[in-house]
């Protein structure tokens, strides 16, 4: 499968890079790279998340991070919605 970034998700990516590198800019590049790689992680395994409250989307946790994708499959493709906080309550994604 292949792995989308909405252009909502490359914001939030860079929103989250940019805020930790103004404390420690190694760490931001740490974190940003544990992202990108929990994404592409789903090209292998695109039912690893959960569903996200019953809807057609799926929601992963980033492994040692306080942040989750949020995807949806269409077809060959798995499309990162957004990537959010956990402690950030999202809408009805879908």
């Amino acid at each position: 499968m292949r792995i989308v970034l909405s252009d909502l998700s490359r914001r939030r990516l860079h929103e989250i890079q940019s805020y930790i590198a103004f404390h420690n800019a190694r760490a931001a590049t740490q974190v940003a790279d544990r992202i990108l790689y929990a994404a592409e992680m789903l090209a292998d395994f695109p039912d690893l998340g959960t569903r996200w409250q019953g809807g057609s989307t799926r929601t992963l946790v980033v492994s040692g991070l306080p942040y989750r994708l949020h995807y949806r499959i269409v077809g060959d493709t798995v499309q990162i919605i957004t990537i959010a906080h956990t402690s950030q309550r999202l809408p009805k994604l879908g």
